[in-house]
């Protein structure tokens, strides 16, 4: 079947098919032998191009197929004539082709580069000590942008204009403990302290189970800082129940008496510069004495500064008012304040009576 012709194909599925259904009508035998025809070409394409002439029975499919073969053979041999006569044409040029000339111009800017890059990796005579230019960088050690030292980096360097501090006159004496407010404070025990050599005061609060950073705070000494910000998931709510904006958790050095511990913190939207929660204390085995004013870290006293006024007075209302259910209104009232505590901001809570 391998020399079978196509012509040949069609009359033997013609009888198989007379065989096979003997009984059938003749235009279902003829539509049978026609798709059976076009299923048994090998060429896809040649399969295609007969289903889309529509053939009507096998005759006209043969009729189809035969014609395609003819015009493959025929575009065959036109197309291995055209290659014989352009390779022969071919053999007779000397002047090198486009691609060859492709080829040694990439190959010379290749080679450009190569020396280039040779170029640039030897080190620069420049007479001075800039170890920076050197083609071995990455041996190098890192150096001060400023003074160009290798014994410490641009944050650290005297003569950044940063850690120049004012010294005091003739004859006014020097503050070494000047505490540094870059937030607002409330009323509570605060320690005077330094985080990362910069001294300010940090709020006392054993109702706060972590420590706690301002941004303000954080905006001032994050460059001191060796590790950055990374990221913190829980929430953090007030005693109020507000929630408190956390952008991060970082470690800090806090140095209180001389003591330095390293711990972490969370930095978020407070109003105050830093607080030292449950977390902290209990690290540093400290121990607060409310009736001295005195927190002992380590063993150590540390003096603690009260700041603010503390107190919890009565108000009263001026008349019985009758106030509607689901509703609010603007009433007078006096608050019970000694003579000395007059004109202070204060929150007003209801009792247990006036909700009930």
């Amino acid at each position: 079947m391998a020399t079978e012709t196509l012509s040949e194909l069609g009359q033997h599925i013609r009888r198989l098919t007379n065989l096979a259904y003997p009984t059938a009508p003749s235009d279902l035998r003829e539509t049978l032998a026609k798709e059976q025809f076009i299923d048994a070409l090998i060429s896809s394409d040649m399969r295609l191009r007969i289903k889309q002439a529509r053939p009507h029975d096998l005759n006209d499919a043969v009729r189809h197929a035969v014609e395609l073969e003819a015009f493959n053979k025929a575009e065959r041999k036109q197309m291995e004539g055209q290659g014989y006569m352009r390779s022969t044409s071919d053999m007779g040029h000397e002047k090198p082709t486009k691609m060859e000339n492709d080829m040694k111009a990439l190959q010379k800017t290749v080679s450009e580069l190569h020396k280039s890059f040779e170029a640039w990796k030897q080190p620069k005579s420049t007479g001075s000590n800039n170890t920076r230019n050197t083609g071995d960088w990455k041996l190098q050690k890192r150096r001060c942008y400023i003074c160009d030292s290798d014994k410490h980096l641009k944050f650290k360097c005297p003569q950044n204009p940063r850690n120049q501090k004012e010294k005091p006159g003739n004859g006014e004496p020097e503050k070494q403990h000047q505490a540094k407010h870059v937030a607002s404070t409330s009323s509570g025990l605060y320690a005077e302290c330094k985080i990362n050599n910069t001294v300010m005061d940090c709020l006392i609060d054993t109702g706060a189970t972590l420590s706690i950073l301002s941004l303000k705070t954080w905006d001032v000494i994050q460059q001191s800082c060796s590790e950055g910000l990374k990221r913190f998931e829980p929430q953090i709510y007030t005693a109020s129940g507000n929630q408190v904006d956390v952008k991060g958790m970082t470690r800090v050095m806090v140095e209180i008496v001389g003591i330095k511990c390293i711990t972490e913190v969370i930095v978020a939207d407070i109003d105050m510069d830093a607080i030292l929660g449950l977390d902290f204390l209990k690290a540093n085995d400290c121990q607060l004495d409310i009736s001295t004013n005195t927190l002992k870290i380590k063993g150590q006293d540390c003096e603690l500064n009260l700041t603010g006024k503390i107190g919890c007075y009565r108000v009263t209302v001026s008349e019985t008012i009758e106030l509607p259910a689901r509703s609010e209104m603007i009433i007078e009232g006096k608050v019970h304040v000694p003579a000395l505590r007059k004109n202070e901001i204060g929150i007003v809570e209801p009792t247990g009576k006036l909700i009930n």
